[in-house]
């Protein structure tokens, strides 16, 4: 799988910082921090939970609209 980042959250400062990145299979994959226990949530095999701060969600649904021409 090929990665390409889209953003990183500027409120982080080294490596392992929160972030989007997109693939060549037409989905996102979001970097951040691990929810423990899943937060509660019956996940199946091979899924999680992770959490990422604010700024990547107004990212995310900027750069949404944006592809739709929505704004």
């Amino acid at each position: 799988m090929n990665l390409t980042q889209l953003y990183v959250t500027p409120t982080c400062s080294g490596n392992g910082c929160p972030a989007v990145y997109d693939t060549d299979r037409d989905t996102l994959a979001v970097q951040g921090w691990l929810m423990p226990g899943n937060a509660g949530i019956d996940l199946p095999g091979g899924e999680g939970v992770v959490e990422v701060p604010r700024d990547v969600e107004d990212y995310i649904g900027q750069r949404w609209a944006q592809r739709r021409g929505l704004i």
